[in-house]
């Protein structure tokens, strides 16, 4: 899928920041994302499959939150591929999920829910509104796995969140730290997926 060219360059080039409610006993209160006027430019290469999914992973989960909150859920995929505890790549980790003997996924058993929902996830182009979320969703996917975004808080680590609607049993245990509460999503740093730790590196640059 390619992006539709809605985002704005006065958007890309601005350093934006986002107000957090922070956990108790914090001193967390803001989360800044910068965005490099150069994301939009075409000679930027990437491994376009691993763009893609990244970027259908951020529309189906965070469609209708601001930047920065999908570009928290990004990091989350980004911060799995680090991890010796996910698979390495950014679409094995978008599409991991339980699966029978016969290998066939087991549906609302995925690591993202969108992916195996049963619900059909189609995006219509034609449709402005969800035109202009898709290109945001592809324009932030590509400033995550280009390693641009920068945070006023360490999101080493941070590999789990969820929507404010549900209270999931991990979230109660004392290896998941609260750090983050952007739109309606809490985000998570599992102290598991600390050590041992791959070191990151521009993995999905296209060899020239």
């Amino acid at each position: 899928m390619k992006p539709v060219s809605y985002f704005t360059a006065g958007l890309i080039s601005s350093i934006l920041m986002v107000g957090m409610l922070a956990p108790k006993n914090s001193n967390i209160t803001e989360i800044s994302i910068a965005i490099p006027h150069n994301t939009l430019h075409p000679s930027i290469g990437l491994d376009t499959v691993q763009l893609d999914c990244m970027a259908q992973n951020i529309f189906f989960e965070a469609r209708g939150e601001s930047i920065q909150g999908k570009a928290m859920v990004g990091m989350v995929v980004l911060e799995r591929t680090y991890s010796p505890h996910f698979p390495g790549t950014v679409c094995e980790v978008v599409k991991q999920a339980e699966t029978t003997a016969s290998g066939a996924i087991i549906r609302d058993h995925c690591q993202f829910s969108w992916y195996c929902d049963g619900q059909p996830h189609n995006i219509d182009f034609d449709d402005a509104g969800v035109a202009k979320e898709w290109d945001e969703s592809y324009q932030v996917a590509k400033v995550v796995m280009l390693g641009h975004v920068t945070s006023s808080i360490d999101l080493d680590g941070v590999t789990h969140y969820h929507s404010r609607k549900v209270k999931p049993f991990w979230s109660k245990d004392h290896n998941y730290k609260l750090v983050a509460k952007i739109g309606n999503h809490l985000f998570y740093r599992w102290n598991k997926a600390l050590l041992p730790r791959w070191e990151p590196s521009n993995q999905y640059a296209m060899a020239n």
